[in-house]
């Protein structure tokens, strides 16, 4: 009878052992795929908040283009972007404007080189832009 309990004992034990073993190692698994979820959970999430803020900066843009261009300015839309790059809060009366009858590129050419002979109106960090 003492051989069957120690037999029977033994078993319980290896049993015991490989249940501990199988727990651990469901519990192991178990972590392991809640941490790879939330990982991939935040990738995607910061995918969509980087989208989310590429739209908004060329909604933003285009509301801010929309509305400082007046193609009716006589600077062909530009007046504001002129004026910017300005050091003076009116554009001169010598600054070139357009006419219905220029090309843009020949209007752009005009004001190019009004801006090189107005140097001292532009300002520092447009004048390498301007200026060339």
């Amino acid at each position: 009878m003492q051989l069957f309990y120690n037999k029977l004992h033994l078993v319980c034990t290896k049993l015991n052992k490989r249940l501990k073993i199988m727990i651990t190692n469901k519990l192991f698994l178990s972590i392991l795929f809640i941490i790879i979820g939330c990982v991939s959970f935040a990738q995607s999430n910061e995918q969509e908040q980087k989208t989310e803020l590429k739209k908004a900066a060329r909604v933003e843009a285009s509301q801010a283009k929309s509305q400082t261009t007046d193609p009716n300015d006589g600077y062909m839309g530009k007046k504001q972007h002129i004026l910017r790059r300005l050091t003076v809060s009116e554009i001169p009366s010598d600054c070139p404007t357009y006419k219905n009858d220029m090309t843009k590129e020949h209007y752009v050419a005009q004001v190019k080189a009004w801006f090189k002979q107005n140097e001292n109106l532009i300002k520092d960090e447009f004048k390498k832009e301007l200026v060339k």
